[in-house]
């Protein structure tokens, strides 16, 4: 191991210990329960919504946020990470609405896995430079025409 790489020890405290992005909660009836764990240094800054970046790339944020909160809770912890989200979205610009369209999306997605297009190529791949509205109406004709993109930022 190289001499510069560090480890550390966490200690539980109150019958909780982090793990990576996760906080274990163990109780005296012997159960657990899981929740999104930030360090105290977390600052819950975010891509402003009103930032000129692409809008796949703020949905993306809400995506990943809401995404890790389904994959990292349980059950009784879901509420209040999803208030939690709502709120650090809200501080940095998103409207409640995204916050909304993304949690209904995954929902979906969750019910169903769509096989149809996993093995499906694309005709051709093109990198286009994000130019806010001009480059999202040339998305939508790569797309018709089987073509898939990439924003260069």
């Amino acid at each position: 191991m190289d001499d510069r790489t560090t480890l550390n020890a966490e200690v539980e405290t109150n019958g909780s210990l982090p793990f990576l992005d996760v906080l274990v909660s163990r109780f005296d009836d012997g159960t657990m329960k899981t929740s999104v764990h930030r360090k105290s240094t977390h600052t819950d800054r975010y891509i402003s919504y009103n930032s000129n970046h692409a809008p796949h790339v703020k949905k993306g944020i809400v995506n990943s946020l809401l995404r890790r909160r389904y994959n990292l809770s349980s059950e009784s912890s879901l509420k209040n990470e999803i208030e939690h989200v709502r709120s650090v979205l809200s501080m940095n610009g998103y409207p409640r609405s995204i916050v909304d369209k993304v949690k209904n999306e995954l929902k979906k997605k969750k019910k169903q896995v769509d096989t149809t297009t996993l093995n499906e190529d694309p005709v051709a791949t093109a990198i286009i430079p994000y130019v806010s509205t001009m480059s999202e109406r040339i998305r939508k004709i790569l797309w018709d025409y089987g073509n898939k993109d990439f924003f260069q930022d």
